[in-house]
């Protein structure tokens, strides 16, 4: 595999800064996109920067035809490899929480992510309703009326 970044006729090796994948937030990674400055999609609606090669989707792996969609903004930000450092710390704290019996939890409805730890009532329901024991991982998605998340927001709202 070659290392060379074809360059931009104007704008060279074409830096671009990068957002966390997990949060949105800043990352600390610079992406080199050189003259790769197209956005392309897939007939399964996958975006890929650049021109694949031998036109296969390198999320889906079909051979296919692309469309594109729009070349890259000069100031826009592209997701980073990994999640930033406040991420991928949280994520190992979650890790730590599930190998003690604890559950993933999503909100369908507000899009929460996070963890019950092992003493909340609904860990061992959930643990032995799927037949999941420690430290296996499993989570549960929840919906507004059983989110905490939307619970405090709804605590909190005027009457």
């Amino acid at each position: 595999m070659s290392d060379s970044i074809p360059l931009h006729p104007e704008k060279g090796v074409n830096p671009h800064l990068t957002f966390c994948p997990r949060c949105g937030g800043e990352a600390s990674e610079l992406v080199l996109v050189g003259a790769t400055d197209t956005i392309y999609e897939c007939p399964q609606e996958h975006k890929i920067l650049g021109r694949p090669k031998n036109n296969v989707c390198p999320t889906c792996g079909h051979a296919t035809t692309f469309t594109v969609i729009r070349k890259l903004e000069d100031h826009e930000r592209l997701p980073a490899r990994q999640p930033c450092d406040r991420c991928q710390t949280e994520m190992k704290e979650f890790e730590k929480v599930i190998a003690e019996g604890g559950i993933y939890i999503q909100c369908k409805d507000c899009g929460m992510k996070g963890v019950l730890k092992a003493n909340h009532p609904l860990c061992a329901e959930v643990r032995g309703r799927m037949n999941i024991p420690t430290p296996g991982p499993i989570g549960v998605e929840l919906t507004k009326n059983e989110c905490p998340k939307c619970g405090e927001a709804a605590a909190g709202a005027p009457k």
